[in-house]
């Protein structure tokens, strides 16, 4: 099967259904079902599932799509997972770039991040998209109408002289300064939309040189970008610096994440990062909160 088509298409259906529904219902801020829990399942996932849904009918896959159960098929050539719209609070609000993010695997039991070996995200409003097939990754840029091969060599720079999204939404920003706050001292420059999939893909293209995610908020539907930041030259790990490769994938668990765009970035923030925790740990007073 030709997953980029494939996934092309699942976009267009969930694009278009999304912006029916807007038509109809306009900007509607927040429509969580529970408010107290802006981050659990939307009006616009329901609309977006019934779209999936349709374009996979005759499908053989499993199919797991975020918020819902898993529908798993006997015999199934693949598994799909989709994130129909990474960022709903953003469309919700009409912000930001929410995406499309859809990852495959050709095995369909104890899958991991290594098995992914295609994936596909696209803006719901800037309509660029990316994606990764047989060890390449690709961005086509609406604006452009141009689409490249992502070089997967990065431009070795210290941390002084890095851009970072550092996430501190979903009520989040204490978890997140306790987990990273000298690298909002030290690093040259801070940005974040919350829209996973698309700020992954910008840093497979060196639009920014690392993320961090220590919220405990995310699960592994905001990862599917995974195999566009691999492919392109970038690393994902865990916040002691494990590679997420070779880890089975757990749909319903939290990964918290370090991506960066080279191996001596990474280095330098985990060497950080350590020292930070152990000035906690041991009640001193750290260095780490000054520029330099």
């Amino acid at each position: 099967m030709k997953y980029l088509d494939l996934a092309k298409k699942l976009a267009a259906a969930i694009k278009s259904s999304l912006i029916s529904d807007l038509k109809t219902h306009g900007l509607t801020s927040l429509n969580s079902e529970d408010l107290k829990d802006i981050k659990g399942t939307h009006h616009v996932d329901k609309v977006a599932k019934e779209a999936v849904e349709e374009v996979l009918t005759d499908v053989n896959c499993n199919i797991f799509l975020e918020s819902f159960t898993p529908k798993k098929r006997k015999n199934a050539d693949f598994s799909i997972f989709i994130d129909p719209v990474d960022g709903s609070i953003n469309w919700d609000k009409g912000v930001g770039d929410p995406c499309v993010a859809i990852a495959i695997a050709e095995k369909t039991s104890e899958i991991r991040f290594a098995d992914l070996s295609f994936a596909y995200v696209e803006g719901l409003r800037s309509r660029d998209y990316y994606f990764s097939q047989e060890g390449k990754s690709f961005y086509y840029s609406s604006l452009a109408q141009k689409k490249v091969v992502i070089n997967p060599q990065s431009e070795k720079k210290a941390l002084r002289e890095s851009s970072g999204y550092l996430k501190c939404g979903y009520n989040g920003a204490e978890k997140q300064f306790l987990a990273a706050f000298p690298l909002f001292i030290k690093c040259r420059d801070i940005r974040s939309f919350d829209n996973s999939g698309t700020e992954l893909c910008e840093l497979a293209r060196k639009a920014t040189d690392f993320i961090l995610e220590g919220r405990k908020l995310s699960d592994f539907y905001n990862l599917l970008a995974y195999p566009i930041v691999k492919n392109a030259g970038g690393i994902i790990c865990d916040l002691e610096g494990t590679d997420l490769h070779h880890q089975m994938i757990q749909t319903d668990e939290i990964y918290d994440f370090i991506a960066c765009t080279n191996k001596e970035l990474l280095n330098e923030i985990l060497d950080v990062l350590s020292d930070f925790k152990k000035s906690n740990e041991f009640g001193g007073k750290s260095s780490l909160f000054v520029r330099k």
